[in-house]
């Protein structure tokens, strides 16, 4: 038999959602085309919903889900340009293998909701979007959860219908997107009920109401970015030059009279703070009276072992409050199954030969000043982790350090930075070493920033809180419960479509 029939076939079952899947990762920062995005969601479900099997269209789903995590997290294999003991071949194979593992959640999603279809392209639509939440919820958690470009995130260029998010959350907006697009797919096949349910969907997101923003605050805030690059970060011999250049990016003129809080990024001291009387007297002569620095250092525990921590340093030098990282990143600052991948030659990215180990249970830091919740570098992924539910603080510190994430990895943060702001109804202030450091309102806008490889400081006013939000106050119990009202709504259709 002639091989081009076959490689036609073979082009159109996996080609197709291939290109769409390319399509959608286009709608994340820094390129935010979200009309590609929410285009090609519709064409995939349109698919989907009319295979033949189950497994076809949970095929079509993975197909999808690895071109979307290949083009949109690619900027991943940057990291592995900073670690000697890791071959740069694996860079291609790692982003692959991970964009891999995240498309099944997409096959696990459409695949059930195919079978609970069986067929009917409407109850496809209804079934999706909650099977889709439920993997998206299990995607966080499962691992330690990568929470990486939540597919909500699509819609931070389009303020009108990501302030839904602000009850929904992220989780909650990212299966409103799969139930619009699944909704307009059944209406374009003739389904006037899913047209119906489309308009009024639509309405909803788009009439969410703006809040109202108060004022900024009283608060003289500086965010500095010293804009070193991870190659001189920990290189030996630089650790005074480095400090130095935050300090000089710091001080001001002494006829300054507000105090400030000023904010250094993720590790902007590479060694031990707490241990130190004659850096933390450094960076006393560089405060004025009443100013406070929140910064990134290394800490320790009283086992010896380190930290990723947070420390809230007085005008004195007096270490008045300290956060320790609890959600740490596997093969970042620990390696997981570390006898199996020494052996291979496998290191974690982050410089050192022991793991970092994990703080307590504690993300609220308020001695001194305003009560801030911290979440530092890729914990701002996960909405739950970031504010405490017992204290409310009146912003969230997000220091990163994003100087091994290449063009496209900065963005992406802060993208992850503007959706806790939305959620939450709370300011982010994030401070990174390279970029994109930022002042980003209770809203999700940005105020100020410092764009990528630039040295700066910001000075500006700590935004207001808003009121708690929806979210803020139930957290995923809001798109679980919608999941659930939604998915029951799918089987109570699928029963009056078997009994005619």
């Amino acid at each position: 038999m002639h091989p081009a029939p076959w490689i036609v076939r073979r082009l159109e079952r996996h080609g197709v959602p291939a290109i769409l899947g390319v399509c959608a990762g286009l709608g994340f920062a820094p390129t935010n085309l979200w009309p590609l995005t929410f285009g090609a969601l519709v064409l995939l479900i349109g698919r989907t919903a009319s295979r033949a099997r189950s497994r076809s269209a949970a095929i079509d789903a993975a197909t999808f889900g690895t071109a979307l995590g290949v083009t949109s997290l690619g900027w991943i294999a940057e990291a592995f340009a900073w670690q000697d003991g890791i071959p740069a071949e694996l860079a291609p194979v790692a982003v692959v293998v991970l964009s891999g593992y995240l498309a099944l959640y997409w096959a696990a999603a459409f695949g059930l909701a195919h079978r609970l279809a069986r067929g009917d392209r409407l109850v496809f639509a209804l079934a999706a979007a909650p099977l889709f939440v439920l993997a998206e919820w299990t995607r966080g958690i499962v691992f330690t959860g990568f929470g990486w470009n939540p597919l909500g995130a699509v819609w931070l260029s389009v303020p009108d219908i990501s302030l839904n998010a602000a009850i929904f959350g992220t989780l909650g907006l990212s299966g409103l997107t799969v139930l619009c697009a699944g909704l307009v797919a059944s209406a374009a096949s003739g389904d006037r009920h899913a047209a119906i349910l489309a308009t009024l969907v639509g309405a909803e997101l788009l009439a969410f109401p703006k809040p109202t923003i108060p004022p900024d605050t009283a608060q003289s805030i500086s965010v500095v970015q010293a804009n070193i690059g991870q190659d001189a970060k920990w290189r030996e011999g630089s650790r005074d030059r480095n400090l130095d250049q935050y300090l000089r990016l710091t001080r001001r003129s002494p006829g300054a009279a507000t105090s400030r809080m000023i904010f250094w990024p993720e590790a902007a001291i590479t060694e031990r703070l707490e241990d130190n009387a004659t850096l933390r007297a450094r960076l006393a002569n560089a405060l004025r009276p009443g100013d406070l620095l929140m910064t990134g250092s290394i800490g320790g525990t009283a086992d010896g072992a380190s930290t990723n921590s947070v420390f809230l340093v007085g005008d004195k030098g007096e270490i008045l409050g300290r956060y320790d990282k609890q959600h740490l990143v596997p093969f970042g600052e620990y390696l997981p199954f570390r006898p199996i991948a020494s052996a291979i030659g496998w290191d974690k990215f982050v410089p050192g030969t022991s793991d970092l180990v994990a703080g307590p249970a504690d993300t609220v830091i308020s001695a001194g000043g305003p009560a801030a919740s911290v979440a530092i570098c890729y914990e701002i992924s996960f909405a739950r982790e970031v504010a405490s539910r017992e204290t409310r603080p009146a912003f969230i510190f997000n220091p990163s350090n994003d100087a091994w994430f290449g063009p496209h990895g900065p963005p992406q943060h802060l993208a992850q930075a503007r959706m806790r702001a939305i959620e939450l109804g709370l300011p982010v202030i994030r401070a990174t070493q390279t970029g994109i450091s930022a002042v980003i309102r209770s809203d999700g806008s940005v105020a100020a920033s410092i764009p990528t490889d630039r040295a700066g400081r910001l000075n500006t006013s700590m935004p207001a809180a808003l009121p708690p939000t929806v979210y803020a106050r139930l957290g995923d119990l809001v798109p679980l419960g919608a999941a659930a009202v939604l998915l029951a709504f799918a089987f109570w259709r699928r029963w009056r479509l078997a009994c005619g």
